[in-house]
């Protein structure tokens, strides 16, 4: 298997600035998750002109212009030690290339390939709706239910749509 195999996986770039808080034009700050072979941090892009290396805490105590909220899904690729791996990455860069726009949908924003990680760029979300759904359990209206379980489905059946099954962990 070759690098012109893989449609969506863009080439490694060696020139890409890879720091505890800078990932290209991209500052990063808080953790926001994890799984078994990547974290999810909470980014933003650098304000136009920045040429500062310090991170974002920096820019954030500057008051310096911050473009919108966006999570970046960092994989370290020497987890990722099977071929499968692989195509389950290109497989999911795929797929959230092709989903494009919707409103029920996160949001793909950007993919970097750096030397020791791969980096996917997407809409960030301030709470997921299991969250959500824990905080008000007890106090939560039926027509408040009613409203998330439609645009639930609406997502869902976007993803039919676009030939997409939705996967849940277990």
């Amino acid at each position: 298997m070759k690098s012109s195999d893989f449609q969506y996986l863009p080439l490694v770039d060696k020139f890409l600035c890879e720091t505890d808080g800078t990932i290209g034009k991209y500052l990063i700050s808080t953790k926001l998750g994890e799984g078994q072979f990547s974290v999810v941090k909470l980014c933003h892009k650098k304000p136009l002109g920045a040429k500062d290396t310090k991170g974002f805490n920096n820019f954030q105590e500057s008051n310096a212009k911050m473009d919108e909220k966006m999570a970046v899904k960092i994989i370290d690729k020497m987890k990722v030690r099977s071929i499968e791996g692989v195509l389950r990455i290109e497989q999911e860069i795929a797929t959230l290339k092709i989903l494009g726009r919707h409103e029920n949908i996160v949001e793909f924003k950007d993919v970097l390939h750096g030397t020791h990680n791969l980096y996917i760029f997407t809409e960030y979300l301030p709470m997921d709706l299991f969250t959500f759904m824990e905080s008000f359990k007890k106090t939560i209206d039926e027509n408040v239910i009613a409203n998330i379980l439609s645009e639930l489905l609406g997502g869902l059946q976007y993803l039919n749509l676009k030939n997409v099954v939705h996967r849940c962990k277990n």
